[in-house]
């Protein structure tokens, strides 16, 4: 299967990448095909783009959403909610409403905080967020990784086995569950 992986930190160094990482070890193990994107290249949205160059780096990205089998969000938690950049990357992917490339897509998502929490409510705020986009959300327990500067080390290195475990069957059973539907369409 194809899956894209999005990112909520702009930081080339973070808890988010290193997950990232992690991730496409696993799909890649699995025998999936890991996609990324730079969603910090995307535009704010708006619903009137000048530029020619916004409209095709739009029309790639929107591509690339609706040639991927299901979608993974690997997110921080920023003031109880998602960050600013990964919301509007789910602006542009949910165009054209009710017929957007997220319609029925196979989602889930991975949140990580240093607080105890783990990202809770960026979870909550992203289930709400791809309910409105008629996404398909995996109906398993979250995964929210806390404490973060506990579990990895100066490389950004996991050194955590639980959570090495807990990402891993994750993304494992996602996968198992997300092809299982691919292959009814």
């Amino acid at each position: 299967m194809n899956i894209l992986l999005l990112s909520g930190s702009l930081r080339k160094i973070s808890y988010s990448q290193a997950l990232l990482d992690i991730v496409v070890d696993v799909l890649k193990k699995e025998k999936h095909k890991p996609h990324t994107y730079k969603i910090e290249s995307l535009p704010f949205y708006t619903d009137k783009l000048e530029r020619k160059t916004d409209l095709q780096l739009l029309s790639n990205f929107s591509q690339l959403v609706d040639s991927c089998d299901a979608i993974i969000f690997i997110t921080p938690e920023y003031n109880h909610s998602i960050p600013a950049v990964l919301k509007n990357a789910i602006d542009w992917a949910s165009r054209p409403a009710f017929t957007s490339p997220l319609k029925d897509k196979l989602v889930t998502f991975i949140t990580q905080s240093n607080n105890s929490i783990g990202g809770a409510r960026a979870q909550e705020n992203l289930k709400l967020i791809m309910n409105s986009t008629l996404s398909i959300i995996y109906p398993a327990r979250e995964l929210m990784i806390r404490n973060c500067h506990s579990k990895f080390n100066s490389e950004m290195m996991c050194k955590d086995e639980k959570v090495m475990t807990l990402v891993t069957n994750h993304i494992v059973s996602f996968a198992k569950w997300a092809h299982s539907i691919v292959l009814t369409r």
